[in-house]
């Protein structure tokens, strides 16, 4: 429990928030808008967040500022409330009412990753949620503890992956040796999304639309790629033009 348990520092809070969330330091910097080394400094009290970060993470983690930086003031207990479960249910008069039995909600990012020439991600975070059935996520074995909803935003993946549509990323699948695929990925300062594969020491970075180019990355340009997590579903609203 923690009510009433008062961290020591703001980093050992920001460990213990983001364990109760499921959120490994990759996701948190997708929100905030930062690497994850950025979250990893925070996280081990190596540096402390501006203030326009903190607002931030305490918007993220459901908390006060004032608790971030001094403890005295005890964050909710829940994450998760009925009034939110309320809010993800799919419309319908007559429809079931969704339980946290049968659903999972997984945070929809204010930020985009982009399938175009590259995008840095705003300064933003978690906006909202969508309720996946418990069922379907352990059949495509995805954690929703594990997972985000992030836009897309560019024509690069057309005809895959809309401009606008929003993707499920698994954060637990991030190695495109194991499986090529479609994944949410940083480069430098850029937020991607890409299908990536390894071809003996290069990783192989492509589009689904032949008017964009391919490119391969060894050595040390590696060194700046991090995989953020495998694309294992979209949805968009279909617009007639």
């Amino acid at each position: 429990m923690r009510d009433n348990v008062r961290m020591e520092t703001l980093g050992s809070r920001l460990r213990m928030l983001a364990k109760e969330r499921g959120q490994s330091d990759a996701q948190i910097g997708l929100a905030v808008g930062i690497s994850k080394g950025a979250v990893n400094h925070w996280m081990n009290d190596r540096r402390v967040p501006p203030q326009k970060h903190l607002v931030v993470l305490a918007d993220i983690f459901g908390v006060t500022v004032d608790y971030l930086l001094t403890g005295n003031t005890a964050p909710p207990p829940n994450w998760i409330d009925e009034d939110e479960l309320v809010r993800a249910q799919v419309a319908g008069i007559n429809g079931p009412k969704l339980t946290e039995a049968d659903y999972a909600l997984v945070c929809l990012s204010r930020a985009h990753v982009s399938a175009g020439p590259g995008h840095v991600p705003p300064e933003e975070h978690f906006y909202g949620s969508l309720a996946f059935n418990r069922a379907w996520l352990k059949r495509e074995g995805v954690n929703p503890a594990a997972a985000s909803l992030v836009r897309v935003k560019g024509d690069s993946m057309e005809p895959t992956l809309h401009d606008g549509s929003a993707v499920l990323v698994d954060h637990q699948r991030r190695d495109p040796a194991v499986r090529r695929g479609i994944y949410a990925l940083r480069i430098g300062e850029e937020v991607f999304v890409k299908r990536l594969e390894k071809v003996g020491e290069l990783l192989v970075i492509s589009s689904d639309n032949p008017t964009h180019s391919s490119r391969a990355l060894g050595g040390r340009d590696l060194a700046d790629v991090e995989v953020i997590g495998r694309v294992v579903w979209q949805g968009y609203t279909f617009r007639d033009n």
